[in-house]
């Protein structure tokens, strides 16, 4: 909603479910499996809007978070 691209709460979660349905779809068909893909992640990246160094630096804090560094 905040890009202007929704106009209503209601059409932002759609488009978002309707997202992580088309994800789970391209990982299904390059895994060739039946296995459903959408909880076997804890955070999602968007490489459009994050750099490298970004999302590094997140996943650095998230694993001093849970004490695994």
């Amino acid at each position: 909603m905040q890009t202007g691209k929704y106009k209503t709460l209601a059409e932002a979660g759609k488009a978002s479910k309707q997202a992580d349905f088309t994800r789970n779809e391209l990982l299904k068909s390059k895994s060739k499996s039946v296995y459903s893909f959408e909880d076997d992640f804890d955070v999602y990246f968007n490489c459009k809007y994050l750099s490298v160094e970004e999302i590094v630096s997140s996943l650095i804090e998230l694993l001093r978070h849970k004490k695994l560094i």
